[in-house]
């Protein structure tokens, strides 16, 4: 995959947007993305000289297309508090998605976003 500085900027000022509105820590925020919270800070900065991992750009579409199915779904405000409370369906077992991601990165992320797409196809 190749990308210019432009689509790099551009997908890191999206996720960080989402992530306000998710109100993570940076501590979070750099868990979800897979990367250390220096990094993360420095995402944030602007001050990221080096390409992003197919992984984390990965991570930031899986998120921003889980905030995409979030708001058909639940509206706003209610799309921006879901990703940290409690779930009792089946493949949350009472923890957050949020803690799920974390815990279990990108395959748990994909997951997470293919279970919201299934919510949105019935």
């Amino acid at each position: 995959m190749t990308v210019d500085e432009y689509e790099q900027r551009a997908i890191m000022e999206a996720v960080q947007r989402l992530f306000a509105l998710w109100q993570l820590t940076d501590e979070q925020s750099a868990d979800l993305l897979g990367v250390t919270e220096v990094t993360w800070i420095r995402f944030q900065s602007g001050h990221y000289d080096g390409l992003i991992a197919a992984d984390i750009w990965k991570r930031a579409a899986s998120l921003l297309s889980i905030h995409a199915s979030l708001q058909v779904l639940l509206g706003r405000p209610q799309c921006h508090k879901w990703i940290q409370r409690p779930n009792l369906a089946p493949m949350f077992a009472g923890q957050s998605a949020l803690n799920i991601m974390i815990d279990g990165g990108l395959p748990a992320i994909q997951r997470v976003r293919e279970y919201l797409k299934a919510e949105l196809a019935q």
